[in-house]
């Protein structure tokens, strides 16, 4: 049964290229897979409570990277236009506008539903 963190990092050397570059490139490629940070991590035991921990801080890394901000108001709203059916709703006889205060008959001012 193959394990979720095995790790096969390859470089193919060419026949003129320096030693130097292949050693550079695969530094990069095993830095880029995790294999250090998967090392140094597994170095002592960690208990459930520091894995939620550090399963956190990395979700809100993750999420950070990935993070686009809101879109700004002006952004959104270039011109200023009336509301869906604002033709419709509105008018002062209607019972669920949001305009004038309609007395009830009672004097107070409060709407009639």
């Amino acid at each position: 049964m193959k394990s979720n963190n095995t790790y096969h990092i390859e470089v193919l050397v060419g026949e003129d290229e320096p030693p130097e570059n292949a050693l550079k490139r695969f530094r990069w490629a095993s830095k880029s897979t995790g294999v250090v940070q998967e090392a140094r991590r597994r170095q002592h035991f960690e208990n459930t409570q520091d894995e939620k921990k550090r399963r956190l801080k990395d979700g809100h890394m993750k999420k950070s990277k990935k993070w686009i901000p809101p879109p700004r108001f002006e952004d959104v709203v270039t011109t200023l236009e009336s509301p869906p059916f604002a033709d419709l709703f509105g008018e002062p006889s209607d019972i669920f506008s949001e305009g004038k205060l309609q007395p009830n008959g009672n004097g107070n001012g409060k709407k009639r539903f």
